[in-house]
């Protein structure tokens, strides 16, 4: 029986899908190679496990079939891939650890995405790793199409070292055909619970957004570590430029500065209405990593949590979306946004960069 792809295989798939004849596949995302550090001393995630880096599963058999699936056939690749490892779960050619990764909010739902699509691609069976002793946000937050799940897994193996998988058609001609499998793996995953969508309806409610809106997203705190800043100058012209294109000048604000919303106020002139959710504790704007990854987890978890699933239902209906690809809660929003409403990255060389991130 097939093993469960582990993270020493997936470096030699890439290797070799780099050097064959399919599209290539490489990182998408190069700012979750840089582990995040200073996990307050409170929490109490659980212990990594011990790295297991046998498998039978050969690079011809995951690649025998690989081809992305033409849109008519989306719904029935997605269903084998899902009923494939049904009643095998541990055994799964493909285990996705993503979503217990010790990274933000963001980065491990993009990295699951990007399982889902290896999956897709490669039309191999996917289950989840799932062990009891590890808190899945996702699983917390959104409705579960029909996964199995293996309990006995090691979950620390892949995200850890490898950079979870995250593969992209950067080098692919066909990017549009590749966007279009991520919109709709993004929407089969993170379509949220009802109690949840409740929740996050009562919040944008609160907000008393108009019909139309430009939605924007900036991100600061500990991203200066990964990236530069884009000056808020850049936004604050962004935004009169789209403004102009769309006829409205409300403008819901997303950021984890406190700052922000006043000089971006100031920046645009009082004919400018900004609109940002009440603002948390600044302490929940630090929390990520492994304070999430606790089955206990850090006070303020899940209320920043759910603030920023807010914030995305916000950003992705928006009329028009301004942020930047660096930031993995913009991909988040714009592999949910309709397509043909504006979207504008201010980093990454622009749009191009939510697809494939510059090394």
């Amino acid at each position: 029986m097939l093993k469960v792809l582990n993270s020493c295989l997936v470096l030699t798939v890439a290797t070799h899908l780099r050097q064959g004849d399919v599209p290539t596949l490489e990182s998408e995302v190069d700012d979750l190679d840089r582990f995040i550090k200073g996990v307050p001393e409170t929490t109490h995630a659980p212990s990594m496990p011990a790295v297991d880096d046998s498998s039978t599963l050969s690079i011809s058999t995951l690649l025998a079939s690989a081809k992305w699936p033409e849109k008519d056939s989306y719904d029935d690749v997605f269903r084998k891939v899902i009923s494939g490892a049904a009643g095998q779960a541990c055994s799964a050619p493909l285990l996705a650890r993503s979503r217990l990764s010790p990274y933000g909010l963001g980065a491990h739902l993009n990295q699951f995405a990007n399982e889902v699509e290896l999956a897709m691609y490669s039309g191999q069976p996917l289950a989840l790793c799932a062990p009891a002793n590890v808190r899945d946000a996702w699983e917390k937050y959104f409705n579960d199409p029909g996964f199995s799940k293996c309990g006995e897994c090691d979950w620390g193996s892949g995200p850890r070292q490898y950079r979870e998988m995250g593969w992209d058609v950067s080098d692919s001609s066909d990017h549009t055909h590749m966007v279009d499998v991520k919109r709709y793996v993004y929407g089969k995953l993170f379509g949220l619970k009802y109690d949840v969508q409740e929740t996050v309806n009562t919040g944008l409610s609160a907000l008393g957004l108009p019909s139309s809106y430009i939605g924007v997203h900036v991100r600061r705190g500990d991203k200066s570590q990964e990236v530069p800043l884009v000056p808020i100058e850049r936004f604050a012209s962004a935004i009169q430029e789209m403004s102009s294109s769309l006829g409205t000048t409300t403008i819901f604000l997303a950021s984890d500065d406190a700052a922000t919303h006043s000089s971006l106020q100031q920046l645009l002139g009082s004919s400018y209405k900004i609109i940002e959710q009440a603002r948390l504790p600044a302490e929940a704007y630090k929390l990520r990593g492994d304070a999430a990854r606790s089955m206990d987890p850090t006070y303020g978890v899940e209320d920043e949590e759910k603030s920023v699933l807010t914030d995305v239902s916000a950003l992705v209906n928006a009329a028009g979306f301004i942020g930047t690809a660096s930031s993995n809660i913009d991909r988040l929003v714009y592999f949910q946004r309709d397509a043909s409403k504006p979207t504008l990255s201010l980093d990454e060389g622009g749009n191009d960069g939510f697809i494939t991130l510059a090394r």
